[in-house]
């Protein structure tokens, strides 16, 4: 018969050996476990990329017609207001330098008569 000794030996390795067993199984399951995930994970991406390209492709003419809706009612109430202001603004500045000339021509006019009534001359002879 086998000593004491010898079945604590036996004993010991057979839990060692079991121990080992379950380590390099649980390993090998957690590295297909995770390979399975990261596939399932990266198939459930695709279904996400695709459903939501859908729901845009289905929603977006609908929000392209509210979009230019909304530009279209924004422009009938500010495009009046703004032709308004543009053409005020071209008329001042066409009124503000045709002004602007006029009353040029007329002083030099003036100061021209002025200068031939009172005799005066200059460099380039009377004023004009």
């Amino acid at each position: 018969m086998l000593s004491l000794g010898a079945v604590l030996v036996i004993a010991g390795v057979a839990v060692a050996s079991s121990v080992l067993t379950a380590l390099v199984l649980v390993l090998v399951a957690r590295r297909m476990l995770e390979r399975r995930l990261e596939a399932a994970g990266a198939e459930l991406e695709q279904r996400v990329v695709a459903g939501v390209e859908r729901g845009a492709e289905q929603v977006l003419p609908r929000l392209r017609e509210q979009v230019e809706a909304g530009v279209h009612d924004g422009a009938e109430e500010v495009l009046p207001q703004l032709r308004r202001e543009v053409g005020e603004g071209v008329r001042e500045a066409l009124l503000g330098k045709a002004g602007e000339r006029l009353a040029r021509t007329g002083s030099s006019v003036l100061g021209a008569g002025l200068d031939l009534l009172l005799g005066r001359e200059d460099n380039d002879g009377p004023k004009r």
